[in-house]
């Protein structure tokens, strides 16, 4: 599912002789920052590693990942490289993207099955970008919930919505 990397944590304590090689943490993409802090303590309980190193570390490596693409592009690769259905709108005046809808197949088919109450939620312009984000939950008949679609949205217009 998600690949397990070894991450290389620097830290620079001033006295570079005297210490051990820098220690190394398996990084989950969905493993909490703190929880590999805890890792690496328990490994080495004299480690001088710090929460500042993992982000710092975890941040580097996200962008190794990213290369040298912007937000939008690694969104959109990453959409097709993982089999995502996807629509993007771009705005009239700009070549910017103004909406972007994805959703994953195996969701599409769950919601076509179980598609009698979908709800929607959104927040308001709370990401670093000022988008809306828009999510489709689906409930399944053994009250299961799961996630049908989410949207970029630069505006709630109707024309937006429609």
């Amino acid at each position: 599912m998600f690949p397990v990397v070894a991450l290389e944590v620097i830290h620079d304590s001033g006295n570079a002789k005297d210490e051990d090689p820098p220690p190394k943490v398996d990084i989950l993409p969905t493993i909490r920052k703190s929880k590999m802090l805890l890792r690496l303590r328990k490994r080495n309980n004299r480690t001088s590693t710090t929460i500042k190193n993992i982000y710092n570390a975890c941040h580097m490596y996200m962008q190794s990942i990213r290369g040298t693409r912007t937000n939008m592009q690694h969104l959109l690769n990453s959409l097709v490289e993982n089999e995502y259905v996807y629509h993007c709108r771009k705005d009239h005046d700009s070549d910017d993207v103004s909406d972007i809808l994805w959703a994953h197949p195996n969701d599409i088919k769950l919601f076509n099955t179980f598609s009698t109450v979908p709800v929607l939620d959104s927040t308001y312009k709370a990401n670093k970008y000022r988008l809306s984000l828009v999510e489709f939950v689906g409930v399944t008949s053994t009250e299961y919930m799961f996630s049908i679609a989410f949207v970029y949205m630069m505006s709630k217009k109707e024309n937006n919505v429609t």
